[in-house]
């Protein structure tokens, strides 16, 4: 039983060590504007938008049913959101990708559920790194 525990304390360490870990980029001040205005932690905002496009702005990408396109840091969806995929704009997708971030917060509280309401297809691997990101909010 000790053993468990200590694997599951080094476990979460590494969790830690490396979610912390992540580059600085020219989004930066993006993802800390809308943490401070929804609440979440800006590293977990930047890792979905890693996850999500690579940090590519640009990013444009086709649904499976080709009725719609997916755009920019946050692939969001062009029709949902009301968005223009020849017209980027990075400040409204991050607005609405994270008020989206924030609503699931509210329905799924700080679990995989939460996660799995924004985007079902991570891996389990980066949901849990996302999840110990998420759990900062709370410390």
């Amino acid at each position: 039983m000790k053993k468990i525990a200590l694997s599951l304390v080094v476990l979460g360490g590494l969790l830690n060590a490396f979610a912390e870990k992540i580059d600085t980029t020219k989004f930066d001040s993006l993802f800390d504007k809308y943490s401070k205005v929804y609440s979440i932690n800006a590293n977990f905002i930047k890792k979905i938008a890693t996850l999500e496009s690579g940090l590519d702005e640009n990013k444009v990408t086709l649904s499976f049913s080709k009725n719609d396109k997916f755009v920019g840091l946050f692939q969001i969806s062009e029709k949902f959101y009301n968005v223009d995929s020849k017209k980027i704009d990075n400040e409204d997708i991050t607005n609405k990708a994270v008020k989206q971030m924030r609503y699931c917060l509210d329905k799924k509280g700080y679990t995989i559920e939460m996660i799995n309401c924004f985007n079902k297809s991570y891996t389990d691997e980066d949901k849990k790194i996302l999840l110990s990101l998420l759990n900062k909010n709370m410390q």
